[in-house]
């Protein structure tokens, strides 16, 4: 995911996954971080009912941009 910084544009890539209840928390490497509702969002239904050891269970695909 390009972004851009001081007029540069910059490729974003995941780093890691974590989950806290029923949010998702992806880590990206310039240190944000995004969250989402896996129970809020529809195509994320599968992952809202998913067990801890399933939600343990995921994997970054090459250069970080899919899980």
């Amino acid at each position: 995911m390009p972004t851009l910084t001081k007029n540069e544009a910059r490729t974003v890539f995941a780093t890691g996954v974590r989950f806290d209840k029923n949010k998702l928390y992806v880590s990206l490497n310039d240190h944000r971080e995004i969250c989402l509702p896996v129970d809020k969002i529809n195509w994320l239904d599968w992952l809202a009912k998913a067990t801890s050891e399933q939600r343990a269970n995921w994997s970054l695909e090459s250069g970080g941009f899919a899980i």
